[in-house]
């Protein structure tokens, strides 16, 4: 199973995203990095959300690791389409993706693209699925999750509620679900994966 990881230059996660996934020993054929940049309120609102825990990784520094890392206008272009193609990538991970995905980009893929959201699914979508469960008090967590043309929608295949300590601060929460998603992410692609592998295979 080839894998590959979307991101952008600038997105504050990838590069947990990508250390959780070597420490998992997991191999990456290449990083597609998209050309959209982060809007300076996007970094206000991670900032504001970890209160400086959670600092981006430098770019510069992921770069240079024996992985190849290819630039594109888009994740939605041809130039993506052909690069899958040519690399016979099996399944694409959503590492900080800017784009809404399009079909093309999914049949393009013999399983799809991997997504985990920070928020338990299908009960809690969107971007402030946290701040949702805390105002509820229902319970936090991660969904890893097939993508579809849809927003947080597509078949789940894992669950993961957290448990968190009464003294834990909402940077303390928003931290540990940012980080348990990335370690999420690695755990679910060191699955002994092959090309037979099924939904039915996964469970919750």
């Amino acid at each position: 199973m080839k894998i590959a990881l979307l991101t952008s230059q600038e997105n504050v996660l990838f590069g947990y995203y990508l250390r959780a996934i070597q420490i998992e020993g997991v191999s990456i054929e290449g990083v597609i990095v998209d050309s959209t940049s982060l809007t300076k309120k996007d970094l206000e609102i991670h900032e504001e959300r970890t209160g400086g825990l959670m600092p981006a990784i430098p770019f510069a520094t992921l770069v240079n690791q024996g992985i190849p890392f290819w630039n594109v206008n888009s994740h939605n272009s041809e130039e993506t389409l052909n690069l899958v193609r040519k690399h016979g990538i099996d399944v694409l991970v959503n590492a900080g993706t800017p784009r809404i995905l399009k079909k093309p980009l999914f049949d393009a893929l013999s399983f799809g693209v991997i997504n985990c959201h920070p928020g338990l699914l299908p009960e809690f979508r969107g971007c402030t699925c946290v701040e949702w469960a805390i105002f509820l008090d229902e319970p936090i967590g991660n969904t890893v999750h097939l993508m579809s043309e849809g927003i947080d929608t597509g078949p789940i295949l894992f669950r993961e509620p957290l448990k968190f300590r009464k003294t834990d601060r909402y940077t303390d929460i928003r931290t540990k679900v940012y980080l348990a998603n990335c370690a999420l992410v690695a755990r679910t692609l060191r699955m002994p994966w092959d090309h037979a592998l099924t939904l039915a295979d996964f469970k919750p």
